[in-house]
Order: structure tokens, then C-alpha cells, then sequence
């Protein structure tokens, strides 16, 4: 097959793709996906296949903006490719991969494009690294199977849910291109204080333990005492009369002082020395930025993973974060919407004295507690009410039940069980909403987002433990949205953001989205992703108003 360039391998692809009824499939050599520059791009249908050469067909940008979805087995790595070498990508992605995920409804079946293929009745695929027969043959067996896709979407009712995907991939994409900006010299300073405290606390504890036991009379001890065996450890705080149960922090912590403060600190300064230690510099890129890997799909509700390293989990220290610092003249904006599953929750139960409150932009968890305690409640008038009422609303949306409530709040399982029937009483189309809807997602199957996208309930969960079955039901429809809308955020952003002078996307922790841009249009940009993130959630709620907080500074501080 000839390879083509320039104008004449635009028109044929062109020519290619409005001859047929299937998503147009793009490819790469197989060496591009180990880094190196393309030297060829294959675009096909199930029927034609061309190839071209990226390097002599500038006008690629030309086809991607007239045809905007193409299709690929993993989108998110061919759009990296094709960003890095050839400055333009499409703008949404028929991904196999993600639609596999939507299609098995979070089971977590084999996605695998072997796996994919047999599942479709497609059992002799190609490789596409032995040769260019083999890679045409492989990429018009993908446009069949995206067609195959493409029916069980519209019988599963994933047509939204699926658009929601295609068009977020680019989004994810930049992301992970672009990094989080970072100070490794600020951090590696901080590292090493970290272990200079853990090590002089180390000393201390040990010094201490080997004290008390030779004033008991114990037994000659060495100062030099491995707190870190945990058997040793507990074998000695038997023998100075500390009886304890476990060595964890919560445990450790209740020693008498000085022992349970220095444990304490010391399992922090053990997690901060260990997980964000040194050892994080590896991931610094040789651009001196931070770029994690994000799974799109990181969990059955639809919420995002990220690895590599997992910036979605990282510690809250103001030290650390502000390791993740722009330049001069640069800043981030942070923006993450404000009680969004508790506004999600008042959407799906439909609740007049939830939809009345957020439509006033009252304090929900103050009104909830006044209603509950009949007292007068606000941040500063008894304030220990309000917490309580704020646990049990994050805990109604998060699927919780008296024992994990009992436990956030440090109370009795029956004090616990006592506030929830309180709140059930005064809100009982909350209640109603939550049960009727979770035996509802167990009696078919599954549970579901506004937007149509599926988890599954098996059986054998049901039978394995219903509660914890219960607790997915209630939840996911509601964190499930939420994922949702975020994404839908995500993908009108990262459009929105080639507006502006070197602004883009740099990461998003669950409902938080974090710009880097500069600084004299922060104001602007600000207000253009606040406006994008509530637009986004009227996509799929038609009651409640989302609300977005907005930061800018240069430090990440949320």
C-alpha cells in the first residue's frame, strides 16, 4: 500500500471516512508507542485503510477539526503520541478500552483487546507489530468491534454516559501531559528534616523504654531498642505493664504521655518519611514537573484513579503542598464544587427542605441541625450540633450506616441509630429515596447515575453481604454523578482553555479542578472555570444549582 503525505493523504482519509458508516480508527507504528517520533499513522474504516507519514501531513489539524471522533483500543496514549509529535489530536475519542468498562457495567472483566475482540467474535486478531498487513488488518477489526460497541451502548441505554468519556479523554490526556509544577529542591529539604525528627524520635522512644524497664528492674536492656519489630515492641510494653490490644496509631497513641504523643508523631513522621519522602523525587519529570498517570475509569461509580505517584491522595501538610508551586508570573486556580453530593442527594430524593435550602444558599448542615435538635444552629452557635448533622449528611450520601456513623462521631452504635431515625423523621423523603432506590439497583441488577452509567450488584455480593450491596446501592448513583459531571467540566475546560496564553489543565482530585495559567489572567480564567463547572452540573441536574469555589494562589493549596 502506498504511503501518503500532505494534501493527497488528507483527501483520501477524507474520502475514506464519509464513504463509511464506522468511527475512523487511528494507529501508530509500533515504535512510536515506545517513544519515538512516528514515521507512519494508519486511519481506518471496517471497509478502507490508509497511511500516511505525520511528519510530510501537516495538515492533520485540518481532518481532526473537520471530523472530530476517531477512534483507538487505548485513546489516552495515541492522543499523548500524537500531541507530543504532532501537535494536534482529535478532539473526542471512541476509546475500546473505557467503552468495554461502561459496557460490563463495572465488573471488572478482562478489557484487554484480546479479551475485547472475543467477546465480540472476533477470534484471530492481528498483530500490528509484525508487519503493515498485519497493522491495516488490526485497525479495520477495530472500526468492527467499535460498531459492535456502539450497539450494546444503545441497547444498555450508555449512549450519554459514553459521550461523557469520549469527550473527557483529551481532558485526562493534558493532564498528564502538562504535570503539576513542583520544587524538588523545597521538597528534598523537607524530606530530610522529616527524617532527622523520625530518627531523634526513634532515639527518644527507645532510650525511654530501655529506662523504664531498668527502673522496673527488667532485666539489662539495649538503648538501642527496635520499636519498629512489632513484636518486640509489644513483648516490651507487656513486660513495663502496657497491655495493648494492637500497635496501631489509634492504640499507641493512648500510652500515657510522654509514650503516646511520641508514638503518635512518630507513625506521622513514619508515613510522611516513607510515602513522601526522597523516594517521591523519582517521579519528578526531566521537566521538573510532577505528571501522574490518571485511570479514567478508576472505580465502578465512574471516579478517576491516580498513580504514579497518586497526587488524588496527598497529605494535606501546607508544607507539602506548597512544594507544588508555579513560577513567577504564573499561578493556579483551584476550583471544586461546594457539597456537590449532598446537592446531588437533594436532585435524586427530590426533598423540599434540601432543595429549598440550597436554592436560598443556606447553611444545609446549620438547618439540618436546628431541625433535629430544634436549637439554633450555625457555625459559631453550637457548633458540636452542626458537626454531628454534617456527618450524617456526608454519611447518608456516602451509603453510611449507624456503625461507620457511630464511629465518625465517637458515639454508641444506639446513640448513632437514635440520630439517623431523627433525621429520617424530620426528612423521610431522604429515607425513601435511599431505600427505594438501592432495593430498586439490587432488584435489576445495578445502580445508576443520572447520566445512565452502570455498576453492577451481583447476586453473590447480595448474598456475601447485603449490607455492604446496600451501601453500594445507595451511594454510587450519587458519587457516580458526581464523577460524572466533573468530567463533564474537564472536557469543556481543557476546549475552553485555547483561548488563553499558556493555560491548561494540571490535575483534578475528585470534584476539584486545578489550572496553571498566568498570572494576569487568573481573574478571567477563574471566572470562565467557574462558569464551565456549573454549567456542567446543569447537564444533569434540573433542580439544584451547583456552586464552585474558586482559588488562586501559586502554591496548591487545597
Amino acid at each position: 500500500m502506498e504511503l501518503l503525505h500532505g494534501t493527497k493523504a488528507i483527501n483520501e482519509a477524507r474520502r475514506i471516512i464519509r464513504h463509511s458508516q464506522s468511527i475512523p480508527m487511528i494507529n501508530v507504528d509500533p515504535m512510536a508507542r515506545d517513544g519515538h517520533a512516528p514515521k507512519l499513522i494508519t486511519i481506518s474504516t471496517a471497509e478502507e485503510t490508509i497511511l500516511l507519514t505525520p511528519a510530510r501531513t501537516p495538515e492533520l489539524s485540518d481532518l481532526f477539526a473537520e471530523f472530530e471522533l476517531f477512534g483507538a483500543y487505548k485513546a489516552k496514549e495515541l492522543h499523548k503520541i500524537l500531541i507530543k509529535f504532532c501537535h494536534h489530536a482529535p478532539k473526542r475519542w471512541a476509546c475500546l478500552y473505557l467503552t468495554e468498562q461502561l459496557i460490563q457495567n463495572g465488573l471488572g472483566v478482562e478489557t484487554s483487546i484480546e479479551a475485547v475482540a472475543n467477546r465480540y467474535g472476533f477470534n484471530d486478531l492481528p498483530d500490528p507489530t509484525t508487519g503493515f498487513e498485519e497493522l491495516i488488518a488490526y485497525n479495520q477489526m477495530l472500526a468492527q468491534i467499535v460498531e459492535k460497541q456502539i450497539g450494546a451502548l444503545r441497547t444498555n441505554q450508555l449512549n450519554l454516559v459514553s459521550k461523557i468519556e469520549a469527550s473527557a479523554i483529551a481532558a485526562i490526556a493534558s493532564m498528564e501531559i502538562h504535570g503539576m509544577p513542583f520544587n524538588s529542591e523545597m521538597w528534598e529539604t523537607l524530606a530530610q528534616r522529616n527524617e532527622t525528627q523520625q530518627k531523634t524520635l526513634y532515639s527518644q522512644i527507645a532510650n525511654h523504654l530501655s529506662e523504664k524497664a531498668s527502673q522496673q528492674k527488667l532485666g539489662e536492656m539495649d538503648t538501642h531498642v527496635d520499636i519498629d519489630s512489632d513484636k518486640e515492641l509489644k513483648s516490651l510494653l507487656a513486660q513495663l505493664g502496657f497491655e495493648v490490644p494492637n500497635l496501631q496509631k489509634s492504640t499507641l497513641s493512648t500510652l500515657p504521655e510522654p509514650l503516646g504523643p511520641w508514638f503518635k508523631e512518630y507513625s506521622e513522621l513514619g508515613k510522611l518519611v516513607s510515602t513522601y519522602g526522597k523516594s517521591f523525587l523519582k517521579y519528578v519529570g526531566d521537566d521538573g514537573r510532577i505528571h501522574p498517570t490518571f485511570e479514567q475509569i478508576g472505580a465502578g461509580s465512574g471516579r478517576m484513579a491516580c498513580h504514579s505517584p497518586n497526587l488524588q491522595a496527598m497529605v494535606k501538610s501546607q508544607e507539602h503542598r506548597a512544594c507544588f508551586c508555579t513560577d513567577e508570573n504564573r499561578t493556579l486556580i483551584s476550583a471544586d464544587y461546594a457539597a456537590c453530593e449532598l446537592r446531588i442527594l437533594a436532585e435524586m430524593s427530590r426533598d423540599p427542605f434540601f432543595l429549598q435550602a440550597f436554592e436560598k444558599g443556606e447553611d444545609l448542615h446549620a438547618r439540618v441541625a436546628s431541625e433535629i435538635f430544634q436549637k439554633t444552629v450555625s457555625k459559631t452557635e453550637n457548633p458540636e450540633l452542626r458537626h454531628k448533622a454534617k456527618s450524617i449528611n456526608f454519611g447518608l450520601a456516602y451509603g453510611m450506616g449507624p456503625a461507620g456513623l457511630a464511629r465518625t462521631l465517637d458515639i454508641s452504635k444506639h446513640a448513632a441509630e437514635d440520630l439517623l431515625n431523627k433525621h429520617f423523621e424530620k426528612f423521610p423523603r431522604v429515607k425513601s429515596f435511599l431505600e427505594d432506590n438501592a432495593q430498586h439497583s439490587l432488584q435489576r441488577g445495578f445502580a445508576q447515575t443520572l447520566s445512565g452509567r452502570r455498576l453492577a450488584i451481583s447476586s453473590e455480593q447480595m448474598i456475601d453481604n447485603r449490607n455492604a450491596a446496600l451501601r453500594l446501592a445507595k451511594n454510587m448513583p450519587i458519587q457516580g454523578t458526581n464523577a460524572d459531571i466533573t468530567k463533564i467540566a474537564l472536557a469543556t475546560i481543557a476546549q475552553g482553555l485555547e483561548q488563553y496564553d499558556n493555560a491548561f489543565l494540571v490535575n483534578a482530585v475528585h470534584d476539584e479542578i486545578v489550572v496553571e495559567c498566568e498570572e494576569n489572567q487568573a481573574e478571567e480564567v477563574g471566572k470562565f472555570i467557574k462558569k464551565s463547572m456549573m454549567d456542567a452540573g446543569a447537564e444533569l441536574l434540573k433542580e439544584v444549582i451547583l456552586e464552585v469555589d474558586v482559588e488562586e494562589s501559586r502554591i496548591w493549596t487545597k
